[in-house]
């Protein structure tokens, strides 16, 4: 390409020389000049970076296949430099995202693409990027990938190549042109590989034409590169505006996870292992100050992880009080820690899994949630909104990828649990809330396959002749089929005051006592109608307390709930950004006793300063 840039120069003197007139105005021909120069750097500076990601694709996939682990990857100006566990070590480029979320119209837009999903709502839905590359608004892809043109808008048409795995269990090159993705054959016609004894790589450049070509043999040769009708890519006809063969570049820990432009996803583990669990820390975990704010309950379950029984701690999401966003949570041994576990006063090491990265299927939350629904008189003209909105939330959750089940249970003002559901799917759960007539019916029969031992169990709970949330609380938690492990959320819609008529065993400060609820036992959200005037204990008692005290949320909304869009209801980032931590638990601890986990998030800023002892039976080891 500089021979052909020389050759236009020298043209181009000719002309000037033999040009007539002292006055002649050279400055548009230099202009062009200079634009072709750059041109040629720019596509010359594509072309490097371009290799560079092939020879970064081979090393990552001979180290996937060659069992070697990544032992620290450091974010550089010029990119990611990955180092591993053999000595070796390579920099992947930086990903531009050039294609930013923002508002307008009270419309998420992406770029210059309008999603067409709303914006609204007291807290919004977070824009970020998901496992495919795309934005994601909330639980809806956009379809809009996240990577922008990189450095050259110029540089228009790019052969797409990545890898793949091949049945044999190898990985292979790919080429991808016009959204087609095969094989990249070399020249007798047979499938590249990317690593072994016959193992090559790929060498891209751009010929004196102008068109795309590429070696298979270590730049000795070049072949034309081929559409699939076989005609041969030039440089710029349209096509994928992409300057470079990575989408994604970002340290999900334990993976460094890597997604390229065709859509395939590498991943690599840190440390070693990197699933492995630190060692207890010999550092004390930090004062979090007065007044720490609650924490979410966990749910334990004892598991087989990395080859070792440890405790797994299911948790929602926690959230900045003052900034309103959802903490990204660090264990030990970063730089960033800010989540710190005790275990009976000793610093436990703990590996900490975010669930809003899309991390391994290992690492995700088991959700089950239950909807307690008043259906007294005083709920008649918020039940239809109550019951639409409940079935598009659940679909929607359950169309997001989530591990989730749903269960219902309705009551009245007397106080009688009159209906209900085992957990079930979205579809189902949407069958049963319109199978019984609209308003307060919908949620006033029971259903499913064993709707009449539901019915029959109901029957038996007291009666305490006013609207008690805390009594469909407790019958859904005693009743219900909870799946084991599962992270159990319970989302109670009322208009009302919690009326257990003297009965503490009903009272919202039941929920107060770890001896009456346990951190397993889940959390309790509340979607609150009514007024916020003339508590009295045991009579007409603050029902979001039960919210407070398990570590849920609360949604305060009008008297006929027409504010309502659970989509934008805190629980529901709470669940989209829940982690799991697991920690190493002597086996002397598995003894049927309630033992003491402190948890402690700390954040640098010192906004958010949460602290919470929770007294937790740990199951038997022979539950594995």
């Amino acid at each position: 390409m500089k021979k052909l840039l020389k050759l236009t120069i020298s043209l181009l003197g000719l002309v000037l020389i033999s040009a007539c007139g002292s006055e002649y105005d050279d400055d548009e021909l230099w202009s062009k000049v200079n634009t072709l120069d750059r041109r040629v750097g720019d596509i010359e500076s594509t072309l490097s970076r371009l290799n560079s990601d092939l020879e970064a694709i081979r090393i990552v996939t001979t180290a996937s296949e060659s069992g070697l682990s990544v032992t620290s990857v450091v974010q550089t100006t010029e990119g990611w430099r990955v180092t591993y566990n053999n000595g070796s070590s390579f920099t992947l480029p930086n990903v531009n995202n050039g294609n930013t979320p923002s508002i307008s119209e009270n419309t998420w837009w992406i770029g210059s693409v309008n999603t067409g999903i709303t914006a609204a709502g007291t807290n919004g839905l977070t824009p970020h990027i998901g496992l495919n590359g795309n934005w994601w608004i909330g639980f809806t892809d956009t379809g809009v990938p996240a990577s922008g043109l990189g450095g050259d808008s110029s540089i228009t048409n790019v052969p797409i190549l990545g890898v793949d795995l091949f049945t044999d269990g190898r990985y292979y090159w790919t080429q991808t042109l016009n959204g087609m993705k095969t094989w990249l054959l070399d020249s007798n016609g047979h499938m590249m590989p990317v690593t072994g004894n016959d193992a090559q790589r790929p060498i891209i450049r751009i010929n004196v034409e102008g068109y795309w070509t590429i070696s298979y043999d270590g730049g000795v040769t070049y072949a034309y590169i081929l559409d699939g009708s076989g005609q041969r890519v030039a440089l710029s006809d349209g096509g994928c505006p992409c300057t470079t063969y990575f989408t994604t570049v970002k340290v999900v820990y334990p993976y460094l996870i890597l997604i390229l432009t065709d859509g395939t996803i590498l991943s690599i583990r840190i440390d070693g292992g990197g699933g492995s669990i630190p060692p207890d820390p010999s550092e004390p975990t930090p004062d979090p100050g007065p007044n720490p704010d609650p924490l979410p309950n966990p749910t334990p379950t004892p598991e087989e992880f990395e080859n070792e029984v440890v405790v797994r701690l299911d948790m929602t999401g926690i959230q900045d009080p003052v900034t309103k966003e959802w903490l990204k949570l660090y264990g030990t041994g970063f730089t960033n820690q800010n989540v710190w576990l005790d275990l009976e006063n000793t610093p436990k090491g703990i590996l900490v899994f975010n669930n809003d990265d899309d991390e391994q299927p290992t690492a995700q939350v088991k959700l089950d949630i239950v909807f307690t629904v008043d259906n007294s008189g005083t709920m008649s003209e918020e039940a239809d909104v109550v019951a639409r909105d409940i079935q598009a939330w659940a679909q929607k959750l359950q169309d997001s990828g989530l591990d989730v089940k749903f269960a219902c249970v309705g009551y009245n003002d007397p106080g009688w649990i009159v209906g209900g559901i085992n957990f079930c799917d979205a579809s189902e759960l949407s069958t049963w809330l319109n199978s019984n007539g609209t308003g307060t019916n919908r949620t006033k029969h029971f259903g499913g396959p064993d709707a009449t031992r539901l019915s029959t169990s109901a029957s038996r709970y007291y009666r305490p002749n006013g609207e008690c949330g805390a009594i469909a609380i407790r019958f859904a938690d005693e009743n219900m089929t909870f799946r084991t492990g599962a992270n159990r959320v319970y989302i109670n819609f009322t208009d009302e005051p919690n009326q257990p008529n003297g009965n503490t065993e009903y009272s919202v400060e039941w929920f107060r006592d770890q001896n009456n609820w346990s951190p397993a036992q889940g959390t309790i959200h509340t979607v609150y109608s009514g007024s916020s005037s003339s508590w009295s204990y045991l009579y007409n008692e603050d029902p979001t307390l039960m919210s407070t005290y398990t570590g849920g949320t609360i949604f305060r909304t009008n008297g006929s709930f027409s504010g309502v869009n659970l989509d934008n209801l805190t629980v529901t980032e709470a669940m989209k950004h829940s982690y799991v931590i697991y920690f190493r638990v002597p086996e002397h601890y598995f003894d049927g006793q309630p033992h003491a986990v402190r948890i402690t998030v700390i954040t640098p800023d010192g906004h958010v300063r949460a602290q919470r002892t929770f007294y937790i039976v740990f199951n038997s080891l022979s539950t594995l």
